[in-house]
């Protein structure tokens, strides 16, 4: 989710400067300059690994760099919500769950949970944070706890966990563990579109709930449905400072 090519307004926003509405009235007052350039509309295509842009404030016209303070929250996420700001449709969104400074666009969601999902969603305006939890290089691992209609024989199991055949590609390795009842754990290092509800279709089997629990070392325990906090300064530098391919998992220090 690496940012590159995008529009004045959006690249304040994204950073965490102010929000889209905010970043509007900032370019138009005449403090924002792209190559030291006054730029005045907000709809202005910028290069973000190319154009150095620049905030000017105060009568002495001192240079304000962009400076982002980056924000990371974990939600809760119930089951009926859809991962949008707003819907066409009129249904619940996750940003109505965020508190009243986030709601105005000023973080995207890290990947997605379907309306009828629940569990671990993240909201960032940290680009690089966001790529790395859902480039598969990084082979992040994301775990759910999965009600199911019937159990699993042992080789539906290992079906699963060798692979199948989705939408014309085949899957990662998976791994699939039982628990009580009809509550099964699986583990992927992808996250292609609804794609748990897909394999366990293959099988013959129905999904009844789909709660994600962790996604690399960043547990949702402690909060309940609807509820949200901070991500752990320790997690995130974990994340970042991570190479490509080092499989992060939650059992990870």
């Amino acid at each position: 989710m690496t940012l590159k090519r995008t529009q004045l307004r959006r690249a304040l926003s994204k950073h965490g400067i102010c929000s889209r509405t905010q970043a509007d009235v900032l370019i138009r007052s005449g403090v924002v300059f792209v190559n030291d350039l006054l730029m005045k509309d907000p709809l202005s295509w910028v290069d973000l690994d190319q154009d150095r842009i620049r905030i000017y404030s105060g009568s002495a016209q001192q240079e304000k760099m962009l400076a982002p303070k980056h924000i990371y929250l974990l939600l809760f996420k119930p089951r009926g919500y859809v991962t949008s700001r707003d819907d066409e449709r009129g249904r619940r969104c996750v940003y109505d769950l965020l508190p009243p400074e986030y709601q105005d666009e000023w973080v995207f969601p890290v990947g997605r949970l379907d309306r009828d999902s629940e569990g671990l969603l993240l909201f960032t305006n940290d680009g690089e944070f966001g790529n790395r939890l859902t480039d598969p290089a990084f082979h992040v691992p994301k775990t759910y706890r999965v009600l199911l209609n019937m159990a699993l024989s042992e080789s539906d199991r290992l079906r699963m966990e060798n692979g199948m055949l989705i939408d014309g590609e085949m899957t990662r390795s998976a791994r699939v563990e039982s628990e009580r009842g009809l509550w099964y754990r699986m583990t992927l290092t992808e996250g292609r579109n609804r794609q748990i509800r897909k394999m366990f279709r293959l099988i013959k089997r129905r999904v009844r709930r789909l709660i994600r629990i962790t996604i690399g070392p960043i547990e949702v325990d402690g909060l309940e449905p609807g509820e949200w906090r901070l991500l752990d300064e320790n997690i995130i530098q974990i994340l970042l400072a991570a190479p490509a391919g080092s499989h992060i998992s939650h059992h990870d220090p």
